[in-house]
């Protein structure tokens, strides 16, 4: 099993990788609400088409994030990600 460090995580309902919780939260679709139950996991081939990539052949990464995305990450008050991209 791979060692899982910073912020690299494993996904507990498919198992896959990723390269930061950015990432993993990302891959996470659907409503939260228990009563929907539309929560799922993009599958491979989805974030494929959707233009991610696997770093070191393992741990998935989302497509580089344009400026404007950049710049609304650093003044939403996202702490974790607003350390990400400063």
């Amino acid at each position: 099993m791979e060692q899982l460090k910073g912020q690299r995580c494993r996904c507990g309902a498919c198992g896959e990788l990723f390269n930061s919780t950015w990432a993993f939260d990302r891959h996470r679709q659907g409503e939260y609400s228990l009563d929907a139950n539309t929560r799922k996991c993009l599958a491979p081939m989805e974030m494929e088409r959707a233009g991610w990539n696997l770093a070191a052949g393992k741990f998935w990464m989302t497509p580089k994030r344009s400026d404007s995305t950049l710049t609304h990450l650093r003044n939403s008050g996202d702490e974790e990600n607003s350390k990400q991209v400063a």
